[in-house]
């Protein structure tokens, strides 16, 4: 896994001419962002939703212009084994993280059996001491910068099970996490019926779907990439 990790870093890299993206530029920008929602809604809730769907329009646009289909391809198991979907997972959130934020995350990958497939559940963790363009942002009390993240991470991923021509087998959602720095996000097997992921979802993550609902998810991804998530 460390080797496939290395090598679409390496790709990434040589397709973009960049290693990662500088950060102040896009702090500065998220800082000015925050500030008109401010000013423009007054509910926390309508800035996170506004936040993630901002992040799925960006994270769409920088999925396509970053990743080729025949890296994708390379990585993901054509034989849809969990273990190796789990791998997909570590390496694809791994790497967007170093794109966006210049180092390695922590991530854990939990493989949760539902009745009809597995479902994965990755927990991103930022190194705290390291600098990201969300990271000491201020805010107003309940509303988390970490939303555009998890915007990018649900578009990216809705493409690339596109790309990979996956996206009839899996779907993901991802959110901020509630009291750490990163983000938590499950691969969930399509064949699941939908209120038993979200009920273990809402078991694993009680917070999930408070700001941000699924059809929240399912309603800017088929706006945005013309993927249905749900069917």
């Amino acid at each position: 896994m460390k080797k496939a990790l290395a090598w679409l870093l390496a790709r990434i890299q040589k397709s973009t001419g960049m290693p990662t993206v500088h950060i102040a530029v896009p702090k500065i920008l998220l800082t000015v962002l925050l500030a008109e929602l401010q000013r423009k809604l007054s509910s926390p809730r309508e800035i996170n939703r506004t936040l993630h769907k901002y992040g799925i329009w960006g994270g769409s646009i920088c999925l396509v212009s970053m990743a080729r289909p025949e890296d994708l391809q390379k990585i993901f198991p054509r034989d849809h084994k969990v273990e190796k979907v789990a791998d997909f997972m570590e390496i694809y959130g791994k790497i967007a993280w170093y794109l966006f934020a210049g180092h390695m995350p922590s991530m854990e990958i939990k493989i949760i059996k539902l009745s009809k497939g597995p479902a994965l559940k990755g927990t991103i963790i930022s190194d705290p001491r390291k600098e990201t363009f969300v990271k000491d942002i201020l805010s107003p009390r309940g509303v988390s910068p970490y939303y555009v993240c998890s915007g990018a991470y649900e578009a990216a991923t809705a493409i690339a099970f596109r790309i990979l021509k996956v996206d009839n087998k899996w779907w993901s959602v991802w959110r901020p996490l509630l009291d750490k720095e990163g983000l938590v996000g499950f691969y969930i097997w399509k064949e699941n019926p939908v209120n038993e992921v979200v009920e273990i979802i809402e078991k694993e993550e009680p917070h999930f779907f408070k700001d941000v609902t699924l059809e929240d998810s399912a309603q800017y991804i088929k706006s945005y990439i013309g993927v249905d998530i749900l069917s």
